[in-house]
């Protein structure tokens, strides 16, 4: 077979061009991607690139779950969240909060643990001396106010407590009335 015109003899062509061609194949262990090329020489050279899409997956995971944790995190340093869940109203409750009638702070230990601050009679607060306990209910009422059962030696109140934020409440005296707001010290 005789090249056409103007074409160089097979010899020399395969002596001045280079050859590239592409591969993608995969595997069990991946995606291999590559391209082959062949010198002047005639002999081969794979250069190939392996994607564990594996790895990939499991990082990808990873930055979203961080993302999720790391917003509930913010949301919880800052008070910036919804209220809590009712399962969650005592848990969250606990610690110290400042008192929008001036006050002073007032402090929560836990559901039936000691507290500080809240017994108040005919809208004030009262301390007779002695601990003082809180009890929240675990569920609140039509009006998303919970029970908040405080009692000091032989005086016992119920007020309604009602959490727009996780950091912030208004308590409501036996009346409905609102007493005074709290946010979180």
């Amino acid at each position: 077979m005789q090249p056409q015109p103007g074409t160089p003899p097979r010899d020399e062509q395969n002596r001045s061009t280079i050859s590239a061609g592409g591969s993608i194949s995969a595997s069990d262990n991946g995606i291999i991607a590559g391209r082959d090329v062949t010198g002047s020489n005639n002999t081969t050279h794979n250069r190939n690139k392996k994607f564990n899409f594996g790895g990939i997956l499991v990082a990808a995971v990873a930055i979203v779950a961080l993302f999720f944790v790391g917003r509930a995190v913010v949301v919880d340093l800052t008070g910036d969240g919804d209220p809590p869940a009712s399962a969650d109203v005592a848990q969250t409750a606990v610690g110290t909060w400042t008192a929008s009638d001036g006050t002073g702070t007032k402090t929560f230990g836990g559901n039936g643990a000691q507290c500080d601050g809240f017994y108040y009679h005919q809208g004030k607060p009262l301390d007779i001396g002695g601990p003082m306990s809180c009890t929240l209910s675990s569920a609140p009422d039509g009006e998303n106010r919970y029970s908040l059962i405080v009692k000091q030696g032989t005086n016992q109140a119920t007020f309604k407590i009602a959490f727009d934020k996780a950091d912030h409440a208004v308590v409501y005296g036996s009346n409905g009335a609102k007493l005074y707001e709290l946010t979180r010290f």
